[in-house]
């Protein structure tokens, strides 16, 4: 579905649609928006939360399943960036969660990662979390009207929020036993996490704890556990939010597989110096990129005006590229082609 109304082929405006594009560019996974709303289907002859109870105290008359509103100081928006900032013409809504402030153990135990339920909202304060539990989705339009502030002020605050919200949704529902079997081991670990020892440091510095069971999980037959605890310096979370900046900033502009041309039968490799007509380089360098073989073209200073690598199978099909394609070329005046011996190369960045 493209839009919010594809079934009869309405669209919003596109002045609406460019103004809330427009007030939304700025925002992102983890901001907070004042005031905000909350809305969930409760059952209220059976109420379970006290919006429930206040919602059949005002309505007597009304079903009992309905959707209740909710108003609530401020909501953080749970939607990943990408989607926030992309058009609304083709993704109208966002989903957020209510800000909370907790107290006490609760606290203690959400500022520690332990409730999977809470991410931490470090740029209102140490004690404010969005509770994921309670998620709505709401029109990119309501967001656009509520006052924006910073939940993750920094890169390390918004990645652990982006791995809170992938946490909250991909945890794997291990059988009963095993949290039987493995929450010794849990407690032991949450005892020495946070201590300057050599046993805490090991437990902070683990990303994930996974464990893999011979056969299966529900096998009627006795299984074996095999547990892989995954180190490294920084989250899973940071890793990706470091990667997007890279996309971001442009320093990664793609990605390419890997090939090997011997295997595909290119064996031979040449360096063809060129000189061009200097008035007609760009026809000649548009011509030049049609030739069979050419992997990399450059412009020059010095006594050539290009240099192109090409590769081929074998010595007639370079003599074809160099004789028939290039001389071809009217703008090219002359070529000298230098075989290559020997390959070797390192990627930017593999230090």
């Amino acid at each position: 579905m493209a839009g919010p109304s594809a079934d009869d082929g309405w669209q919003p405006s596109e002045d609406d649609t460019a103004r809330v594009d427009a007030q939304l560019e700025r925002w992102r996974q983890g901001d907070v928006g004042r005031p905000g709303i909350n809305v969930h289907v409760g059952n209220v002859a059976v109420p379970l939360v006290v919006e429930d109870r206040d919602a059949l105290e005002e309505d007597h008359e009304g079903g009992e399943v309905r959707a209740i509103l909710s108003d609530v100081e401020a909501v953080a928006i749970v939607s990943q960036t990408c989607d926030v900032v992309r058009s609304c013409a083709q993704r109208p809504f966002v989903k957020v969660s209510p800000v909370v402030t907790l107290t006490g153990e609760l606290l203690a135990n959400a500022s520690a990662g332990r409730v999977p339920r809470y991410a931490a909202l470090p740029g209102l304060g140490a004690d404010v979390f969005a509770d994921l539990d309670r998620c709505t989705t709401i029109t990119k339009s309501t967001l656009a009207g509520m006052n924006h502030e910073r939940g993750c002020p920094d890169d390390k605050s918004i990645a652990d929020f982006g791995e809170a919200v992938g946490r909250h949704h991909e945890r794997y529902a291990f059988p009963d036993f095993v949290e039987r079997a493995l929450g010794p081991l849990s407690s032991q670990m949450a005892k020495r996490a946070r201590k300057n020892s050599p046993e805490g440091r090991c437990v902070d510095s683990l990303v994930e704890v996974r464990a893999v069971a011979t056969p299966e999980w529900d096998s009627d037959e006795p299984i074996t556990i095999d547990g892989d605890l995954s180190e490294a310096p920084w989250s899973r979370a940071t890793a990706h939010a470091r990667l997007a900046r890279l996309h971001q900033d442009q320093v990664i502009t793609g990605y390419h597989a890997a090939v090997d041309p011997r295997a595909l039968g290119l064996d031979i490799v040449a360096l063809i110096l060129l000189n061009v007509d200097q008035h007609a380089w760009r026809l000649a360098r548009d011509q030049l990129l049609q030739v069979n073989g050419l992997e990399y073209l450059a412009f020059t200073s010095g006594d050539f005006d290009m240099v192109a690598l090409v590769r081929a199978p074998d010595i007639p099909h370079l003599r074809d590229v160099v004789l028939v394609e290039i001389q071809a070329i009217t703008e090219v005046r002359n070529t000298e082609t230098i075989f290559v011996l020997d390959e070797l190369g390192r990627p930017l960045g593999s230090g």
